[in-house]
């Protein structure tokens, strides 16, 4: 009951704050005495290493339960901001984390890269191409572009580059999670849009009364979500050789005020290096080369009435009955259902589809249910 009160009280303290809000004249001056204050105005690569933990987005066990989590070791970013270069090298594995019905994760290591436009990892010496997209919703060079994108120092040098830059400063009165929490005090929210590889994309930031970047926000397309919250949260910085860098980065997959499943990942810094030799590479032909393949839906009668809709990484089931037809499973994205649907319509014609079952409320099988909500089709 306590903690209730606390959060309705932070959440009214800070709506009475933005009434308050005052509109910044000068955005820049804001940006470059952060940017000052951080240690950034020469500052062109970064490389920092981390252990922590990390999650598997849209796989929650129960609906009120959090992104189950796992170990993360031996990580390591770096990155080239002229470049647009980031590369992450890190070990995941099950940890001391809950299996939840799940056989435990192996050692694995994880290599993903992001030159440009381009997004890829790595599997020892093989560079894998990343077309598809990230949950279903989003390319995931673009989703990478946008991860550079609110990294602290990243946050300031678009926020400069871009021509739409608009500042507020407002008094926050109330408490926050993370280490954020202060009473009194004021800071200033920066937003504009960046363009990225297929489309625009808001990006708000917050400054605070130090000048420090203490959280980054975005958002993007997500099947299930229709728009996926994504924030970063900044403490317990450390000077690093004159440049200021958080020593904690805990980070949100899913909006935290809505729903129990939202942290995607929390790290701890122990060591930043800055303006270090960055080890580029070219974008491999495999890379440069590779296209998204298109969807395709191959149909298999099992029984009267009855087919299998496979051709993909998922599947779906098709049942006639005297009067409409019903789909088993719609999963990953509207994409997917709408060659599903078409198929289905060849199969049994002139029979709406009137119910979709889904199995499980994983993101990769129930991605594609909007598509029949919005064509009237129950779902179960």
């Amino acid at each position: 009951m306590k903690r209730t009160v606390a959060v309705l009280a932070a959440f009214l303290g800070l709506a009475a704050g933005t009434a308050s809000a005052q509109a910044v004249k000068d955005v820049r001056a804001v940006l470059e005495a952060s940017m000052k204050a951080m240690g950034g105005a020469n500052l062109k690569t970064i490389r920092y290493t981390a252990n922590g933990w990390s999650s598997r987005i849209g796989q929650t066990y129960g609906l009120a339960e959090d992104w189950p989590h796992y170990e993360v070791a031996d990580y390591t970013r770096a990155i080239d901001y002229d470049a647009q270069w980031s590369r992450e090298d890190y070990t995941r594995r099950q940890g001391k984390y809950p299996l939840l019905g799940r056989p435990p994760m192996l050692d694995e290591r994880v290599t993903s890269i992001l030159s440009g436009n381009y997004a890829w990892d790595m599997q020892g010496e093989k560079p894998v191409p990343l077309t598809g997209l990230y949950l279903d919703g989003v390319p995931y060079a673009e989703l990478r572009q946008l991860e550079l994108a609110i990294t602290p120092h990243g946050f300031l040098k678009a926020a400069l580059a871009a021509k739409d830059a608009t500042a507020i400063t407002l008094p926050i009165v109330g408490a926050s999670d993370a280490g954020l929490s202060a009473f009194g005090r004021k800071v200033t929210i920066v937003s504009f849009t960046m363009q990225t590889t297929i489309g625009k994309h808001r990006i708000n930031g917050t400054i605070n009364d130090q000048n420090l970047v203490e959280l980054t926000d975005t958002w993007f397309p997500n099947p299930v979500y229709g728009d996926m919250d994504y924030e970063m949260r900044f403490t317990k910085y450390k000077n690093f050789d004159g440049v200021q860098f958080p020593t904690l980065l805990h980070v949100h997959q899913g909006d935290p005020r809505l729903n129990p499943a939202h942290n995607y990942y929390e790290y701890n810094v122990t060591d930043v290096k800055t303006n270090v030799a960055v080890a580029t590479m070219p974008v491999p032909d495999a890379v440069r080369n590779a296209t998204l393949p298109p969807v395709k839906v191959e149909s298999q009668k099992l029984a009267d009435g009855v087919w299998l809709l496979g051709g993909g990484s998922h599947n779906s089931m098709l049942v006639e009955f005297k009067d409409f037809a019903t789909v088993v499973e719609a999963p990953q994205n509207e994409a997917r259902s709408l060659a599903v649907i078409e198929e289905a319509g060849r199969l049994v014609p002139n029979k709406l589809i009137r119910y979709v079952v889904n199995t499980h409320h994983h993101f990769d099988h129930a991605g594609g249910l909007r598509t029949y909500l919005s064509q009237g089709t129950t779902v179960i």
